[in-house]
């Protein structure tokens, strides 16, 4: 049977060689383990007793077996765009179709010549729906393609991919030798420049698909990537989660279900979309809390969405979602007694928290994360408008139910920022949800005091 080399790993007498041959018709990957040398995109014999080389042109057998898994493919792959019945979304969605179902393809050509690939995915209830629906759907497809290498999975702490981690990437994918580029895919990261320099260091090294739905940003050198998708260039905006992007991507090359992680991650994220949906929302409490604070099940930071999914549909469900209600509900009563109140003149209210005085002992509710839990338990109560500064550290994250064209978060952090630049090292959101990081903690209180009073001052336009 005549076989391409596709990957090898290990060294020497420790190869391990992934070969791609045509079996029934059907491309498939096999392995073998061999103590002859042999070279990566090399023909060779397969009988599975051993390698042979093979004389003939390595082109003419390269290019059989990559038509073979490409026909393959594309016969794989959904044709008519994935529906939730949610019309923005789905129009969305259908505007996206191509961009999505091209990279669609082009993982299940990674797939099929062993490429080594890293999944990264932002470390929310949003992202980890993600991941956790292209996990279960790359999953599915090992036995249909014999699918040996599969993805290294990181979870990622914050929304931008820095020059380290590329440096990091790279240094795994250098442990492969491959046919074919190597695979990065991204899931829920920012479109910003301050991934430039990470976007730039791995460029070069491997294909990236980009799924994201933050609002764009002038010079986001990801935004050049021929598989960089987000709502925001289809006619819609952020509502239409991350979480929904993979999910939907993930429906396109398998035919897991996949609503239930929509859906979790619009709840997660406070998407305009989300809907009351008992199971999604019990899944995104549960993905929030252990993203959150993974040692609460035992694992590490680097949390696979393996695990991720053995807890919220094994038998410990339950006591995880009780774990997290209970504890969310204490530090929430805590914050109603600990946190300052101020009233704008038509009667906006504006709280601001020392997260430090109310945190729990695990992790779980983050600072930023517990904003908006924060906040949806004052809109019970503050019915002309709230907006929340919760504070830890560096940090500032501030959350606002806001409607008012003259209420706008974003722009009254631009304004302090340009105002005092000193004070503030770094900041990004969007209207309704932000946060800051100062360069001193000493600045905090200044920083918030400017803060209020300039969402005051807009306040009476």
């Amino acid at each position: 049977m005549k076989a391409l080399i596709t990957c090898i790993t290990g060294i020497d007498s420790e190869r391990l060689y992934h070969l791609l041959v045509v079996e029934e018709g059907n491309p498939v990957i096999v392995e073998s383990s061999e103590r002859t040398i042999f070279n990566v995109g090399e023909a060779v014999d397969y009988s599975g007793n051993g390698l042979i080389a093979l004389p003939e042109s390595e082109k003419e057998i390269a290019e059989s077996l990559k038509s073979a898994a490409k026909k393959r493919s594309e016969e794989m792959l959904r044709e008519s765009p994935y529906s939730i019945g949610i019309r923005d979304i789905d129009e969305a969605t259908e505007r996206m179709w191509p961009n999505l179902a091209g990279a669609a393809g082009l993982l299940l050509h990674k797939l099929f010549f062993s490429s080594p690939i890293i999944i990264r995915f932002h470390n929310d209830a949003d992202g980890s729906s993600g991941a956790c629906a292209i996990y279960r759907a790359i999953d599915s497809l090992y036995q249909k393609t014999g699918a040996i290498n599969g993805p290294r999975w990181i979870m990622h702490k914050g929304i931008s991919y820095r020059k380290e981690d590329a440096e990091s990437d790279k240094l795994f994918f250098n442990g492969f030798s491959s046919y074919d580029k190597p695979l990065l895919i991204m899931v829920d990261f920012g479109t910003s420049k301050d991934s430039n320099e990470g976007v730039k260091a791995i460029n070069e090294h491997a294909d990236i698909i980009w799924l994201d739905h933050h609002p764009l940003q002038e010079d986001a050198e990801c935004q050049k990537l021929k598989y960089y998708i987000n709502p925001w260039n289809f006619s819609s905006d952020s509502n239409y989660t991350a979480g929904a992007l993979a999910s939907i991507f993930a429906s396109i090359f398998s035919e897991t279900d996949v609503k239930e992680f929509i859906y979790s991650s619009m709840i997660g994220d406070y998407s305009d979309y989300r809907v009351k949906y008992e199971q999604a929302s019990d899944t995104a409490t549960i993905l929030d809390m252990l993203t959150s604070d993974p040692e609460i099940i035992g694992s590490s930071d680097k949390i696979s969405p393996k695990e991720l999914l053995n807890a919220i549909n094994g038998t410990k469900r339950q006591e995880l979602l009780t774990f997290a209600k209970v504890t969310l509900g204490e530090v929430i009563d805590n914050s109603m007694k600990e946190s300052k109140r101020y009233v704008t003149q038509n009667g906006m209210a504006i709280y601001v928290l020392d997260y430090e005085k109310v945190k729990p002992e695990s992790r779980y509710p983050l600072p930023g994360r517990f904003s908006s839990k924060f906040m949806e338990r004052l809109e019970e109560d503050e019915r002309s408008g709230v907006i929340v500064m919760v504070h830890a550290g560096f940090y500032i994250s501030i959350r606002s139910n806001v409607n008012s064209g003259s209420i706008n978060i974003k722009r009254a952090i631009e304004e302090v920022s340009q105002s005092r630049p000193n004070l503030i090292e770094s900041y990004g959101g969007h209207e309704y949800a932000s946060s800051i990081k100062v360069t001193d903690k000493g600045y905090k209180t200044e920083v918030i005091t400017l803060l209020v009073n300039t969402l005051k001052t807009m306040a009476q336009k």
